[in-house]
């Protein structure tokens, strides 16, 4: 079953769309599909960023536990599982924060990548990478 969700840290309102939400019994495994290739069985803080947030939002909407996040690749049908520690859950809360008080004061520093050859700036940035 697909979920929208819709849930406040701090300040800022995040809206969403789980793709799955599967019932365990003992608690809830929230799914997210991908194509492209499959991350390896070790995910980066980055690379959990998604499914962390859709647990925040799933400790708000359900009174059941959140037991497993999984991230199901429809390219070779492989899956890549774990569960966001509380430490990591305050981290993602944190980040949002701040992500939302730096859109709120026009704070957009630079951030020079390989991106910025498909920049429509990258003509008169001081700060581009060719």
């Amino acid at each position: 079953m697909e979920l929208n969700f819709n849930f406040k840290v701090g300040p800022c309102v995040i809206k969403g769309k789980i793709d799955r939400v599967n019932d365990l019994g003992d608690g809830i495994e929230l799914i997210d599909y991908k194509t492209g290739r499959p991350k390896d069985k070790k995910l980066s803080s980055e690379d959990k960023e998604q499914l962390l947030i859709y647990q925040i939002a799933a400790q708000e909407l359900f009174k059941e536990p959140i037991k497993k996040l999984t991230y199901y690749y429809l390219d070779d049908n492989s899956c890549v599982s774990f569960l966001g520690s509380e430490a990591e859950l305050q981290q993602m809360k944190q980040k949002i924060t701040k992500n939302f008080q730096a859109i709120q004061e026009s704070v957009f520093p630079p951030r020079p990548s390989l991106l910025c050859r498909h920049c429509d700036f990258k003509d008169i940035c001081e700060y581009r990478k060719l």
